[in-house]
């Protein structure tokens, strides 16, 4: 029954991507704003058909009101919902720091969607680089009033892996000089799959998400950086084990 239902799930959801990223790509040309609506439409959709045939449901926990100003989003990696229908649950337009190659025109249609929402590309490497290039695009993006979303634990990790990482992304909120949102996500349902790592098996229960505090830009400081970077893993910590 598993396997038939996520069948049926992918069939759907392959269907809809030519058509949600042909229409986001236009309009978007002429109305750039209107990609953040059509995507968080298609997510809404995606959730829906998620629930509908594979009785999988969002928790989500935390304050997410609308912020003022745009910040940075650090949160963990732990499969495809993240990237494709976390987006109806932030009230706010942002955009994602990804891979070079999964924005690529030569990718597929998904790519052609996401690009209208100006995400950051990356080396797969993730080098010194990329770091400037992060800054420098992140800073043109928050004038545009677009928050932005990295994973600093770089690809993806299931929650019974380590999710130590390095201070990149507290400093990177220091050199931008903008406020910090962590997010929690246990996408883990939607499980990786033994052939093509982003059509695996969907199981039933729950995606959940959890935002924590916000921190400000006040408090962020090169002294502070290993205690925020602390409070960040704790944090992951705490809710992937369920509390």
């Amino acid at each position: 029954m598993i396997l038939f239902r996520s069948i049926l799930f992918y069939l759907i959801f392959i269907i809809s991507i030519p058509p949600t990223a042909i229409i986001m790509w236009i309009i978007s040309l002429f109305i750039p704003k209107s990609a953040w609506f059509l995507c968080r439409l298609w997510g809404k959709f995606v959730n829906f058909i998620l629930r509908v045939i594979c009785n999988i449901k969002i928790e989500v926990k935390g304050d997410i009101a609308k912020n003022s100003n745009p910040c940075l989003i650090l949160a963990n990696h732990t499969g495809p919902w993240e990237t494709v229908a976390i987006m109806p649950y932030i009230p706010f337009d942002f955009t994602y720091v990804l891979k070079k190659q999964l924005i690529s025109w030569k990718y597929n249609f998904f790519a052609m969607g996401i690009r209208s929402i100006k995400p950051i590309p990356i080396s797969r490497e993730s080098n010194a680089g990329d770091f400037t290039a992060i800054t420098q695009l992140s800073q043109e993006r928050f004038k545009k009033n677009i928050s932005v979303m990295i994973f600093p634990g770089g690809t993806r990790k299931a929650l019974n892996e380590s999710l130590d990482y390095g201070v990149g992304g507290i400093l990177l909120a220091k050199k931008i000089k903008c406020p910090v949102k962590i997010l929690f996500v246990d996408s883990e349902k939607w499980s990786r799959g033994k052939y093509i790592k982003d059509y695996g098996l969907l199981y039933p229960g729950k995606i959940r998400i959890h935002f924590g505090d916000l921190i400000s830009k006040e408090e962020i400081s090169l002294k502070k950086a290993k205690e925020l970077h602390e409070q960040t893993l704790n944090f992951y910590n705490k809710f992937k084990s369920g509390s």
